[in-house]
């Protein structure tokens, strides 16, 4: 790791904000931080997505929901009877997040309200004719899953990622961590959010967590040989890093692929053709390589950095780039 070069470039791109670098390879996580106390949560936007398509794959292994089952079937409330489970994971249902916008709930009482929008949401397409990006479909997703396993999102997690894999610093519920903990990501404009105490947990960018926590989370997709936690069942994990559209769209059902032409711009020079992993608007990234045996997770306050993906990319080349070492043995 260059560690000067990389600290440089945060520090420049994320405007002063408050960072952590790290990344496992070969049995060893190593990392940096700036100005981030011990067990400080950021919220990871979107790459919440990738933890709560993991647990609707473990649910779909438990005979608890099917992916191919239509979403009405699992909530009443929502019309359109042609919409699967798996469309809203692919973001093929037909929803557009440009042309319906659905406000996040600033906290529980304004939940129901959120819930009754998402119903409401109408497709603008066929289902499976496109993959345009509708964030919300995974907050759909959740709910569907907390109806079929009759718990909420943080116990599911709990039960079947975090508690197993000692992420003791990430969930989904607001409540059920240290809140004076929590570190809400910056606007363009420097300012920074005030959060509710009760904020409620959504599917599709709700997640705090920490860099350390998130590698231990890639790992459970990384092979065995190459330091992987064997978390899920084999078929499970290879499904999740598989493309499954045809190379449509560069897709699994939880990730975005590299694959040969890396069409989403957030992935590292070294980053093999298998690599996945997710952006996240708050200012974060992970990376996952099952061919090389790594897991690379930039976290952020800033915004600023979600600006330009290449900015990402750029992190995970210094974060591999020779010139210093930050090692701790995982």
């Amino acid at each position: 790791m260059n560690e000067s070069a990389l600290s440089h470039w945060l520090d420049q791109k994320t405007n002063g904000g408050n960072w952590a670098a790290y990344g496992f390879l070969g049995g060893l996580t190593w990392g940096l931080s700036r100005g981030l106390e011990p067990h400080v949560r950021l919220n990871i936007g979107s790459v919440t997505k990738t933890v709560t398509a993991t647990l609707a794959l473990m649910l779909e292994g438990e005979g608890k929901i099917r992916l191919s089952g239509k979403v009405c079937d699992y909530l009443p409330g929502f019309r359109h009877k042609e919409v699967e489970l798996r469309h809203l994971m692919l973001h093929t249902a037909g929803f557009n997040s440009e042309r319906q916008k659905i406000e996040w709930p600033k906290d529980q009482a304004h939940f129901a309200e959120y819930e009754n929008s998402l119903y409401g949401a109408d497709p603008v397409r066929p289902v499976d004719e496109a993959s345009e990006y509708f964030s919300p479909g995974y907050s759909l997703l959740m709910l569907a899953m907390e109806r079929a396993a009759g718990e909420r999102i943080q116990q599911i997690a709990k039960k079947r990622l975090f508690d197993p894999l000692g992420m003791e610093d990430t969930g989904y519920d607001a409540t059920a961590l240290p809140f004076e903990k929590l570190l809400p990501p910056r606007e363009l404009d420097g300012s920074r959010p005030a959060i509710c105490r009760d904020q409620p947990a959504t599917g599709d960018s709700g997640l705090w967590s920490t860099a350390p926590d998130l590698i231990q989370f890639g790992r459970i997709y990384l092979p065995r040989e190459r330091g992987g936690i064997p978390l899920l069942k084999e078929e499970i994990r290879l499904r999740a890093l598989s493309e499954c559209t045809g190379g449509r769209f560069q897709r699994t059902e939880v990730f975005w692929r590299k694959g040969e032409r890396d069409s989403y711009g957030f992935f590292g020079q070294n980053h093999s053709p298998m690599s996945v992993g997710h952006t996240g608007y708050s200012g974060c990234a992970l990376a996952i390589d099952p061919e090389r045996g790594t897991v690379e997770a930039v976290l952020s306050d800033s915004q600023a950095l979600h600006t330009d993906w290449s900015q990402y990319a750029k992190a995970f080349d210094l974060m591999e780039a020779e010139g210093g070492n930050a090692h701790d043995e995982a």
